[in-house]
């Protein structure tokens, strides 16, 4: 059997199969598990006293909440509606309970590696693994065999295929096991990743130690689209983002990057009461400058240059800050800083002479 695609479904597939002792391989394209996930949010852990729910720790093991790398065990789970400066907040943790033996924060390019780890040892055992940097071009049914195709590898026969390769999935289309989704049937969402000490993060959400916290965001933050925002707490980032409604965005065009600043840069977003607190000290754009040279829409964050106004720059010219395609920054700080603008006309001399 093959599994395509070395997600979470694939894996978790992949690591079921071998339990009940049946020969399995999977086929990633990435170079490595993880190097494709940029998602991430909340795993449940369900219960229902009417039915039997396959949960996480049911594949991979009772110790799974112990030993993976999870993030925050998420407590609070809160809807803002926003409008300008004024926001509305409902708490759902109620909801987020029900019937829930736990909700953790995560990271998949964190979790999935070490989903793989477990998956590869069982799937050994069977004459089995995982086989990254292969991708699946071709699948053909030649009488009753099953023919795999890649770019890489010699073409091979299976019994049987699992397509895990994601909801745009290749395998799904070349099988026509499925029409191509329509615009309206389909999200487009967008995350930055914000990095932040625990202790901060800890204060400003009021959490305890390993608790988390999750926030969606309702209103006019989406620019007039139809869709919605998030912030999910983890355990040394936060994660934001948006997610849009594809036909909407189609109907009235917005650049992604600006979505996103409107997300972050909405002062009610940035209250007291949703957790990222300090002043609203001044953004500035990037992709007029340089979105053409360097053709990606990264965002790189920083809480590092607090009370090291007029050094910063060089904080962000690090070679990590270039190889992350930085498009802009934005700075909170506890109180303004009256030389903000100086600071940051040097800290934008300073990308036109050695970054670009």
């Amino acid at each position: 059997m093959a599994i395509i695609g070395g997600g979470s479904a694939g894996l978790s597939a992949l690591k079921k199969l071998s339990d009940l002792n049946r020969s399995a391989i999977l086929i990633e394209a990435g170079n490595r598990i993880g190097t494709k996930n940029v998602s991430g949010g909340i795993l449940y852990s369900k219960q229902d006293p009417h039915g039997r729910i396959y949960n996480v720790e049911d594949v991979f093991g009772p110790d799974f909440v112990s030993n993976a790398p999870v993030e925050r065990l998420i407590k609070k789970y809160l809807l803002h509606a926003t409008s300008k400066n004024k926001i509305f907040t409902m708490d759902l943790t109620p909801l987020h309970e029900y019937k829930t033996n736990f909700g953790f924060s995560v990271l998949l390019n964190k979790l999935n590696p070490w989903l793989a780890e477990r998956a590869s040892e069982s799937a050994e055992k069977q004459g089995g693994g995982i086989i990254t940097g292969v991708h699946v071009s071709d699948i053909q049914w030649m009488g009753d065999k099953t023919i795999i195709r890649t770019n890489e590898l010699e073409e091979f026969q299976v019994n049987s295929i699992i397509a895990a390769d994601g909801v745009n999935s290749e395998v799904a289309e070349t099988t026509a096991a499925r029409e191509k989704f329509k615009p309206e049937e389909v999200y487009f969402g967008v995350k930055v990743i914000i990095k932040l000490p625990e202790n901060i993060i800890e204060e400003r959400f009021h959490l305890n130690s390993s608790e988390g916290s999750a926030h969606l965001f309702a209103g006019d933050i989406t620019l007039n689209h139809i869709g919605g925002g998030f912030l999910y707490t983890n355990r040394q980032t936060l994660s934001l983002g948006a997610v849009y409604h594809y036909d909407s965005l189609l109907l009235s065009s917005t650049v992604i990057c600006d979505s996103v600043s409107s997300l972050y840069c909405n002062l009610a977003i940035l209250s007291d009461k949703v957790g990222i607190t300090g002043a609203y000290e001044e953004l500035t754009m990037l992709p007029s400058l340089f979105a053409k040279r360097i053709g990606t829409r990264t965002y790189v964050f920083s809480d590092s240059i607090i009370g090291k106004t007029l050094s910063y720059p060089k904080k962000f010219t690090s070679r990590r800050a270039i190889l992350l395609n930085l498009l802009f920054f934005i700075r909170l700080r506890p109180k303004p800083d009256n030389g903000s603008r100086e600071s940051m006309e040097m800290f934008l001399a300073t990308l036109r002479n050695k970054v670009i």
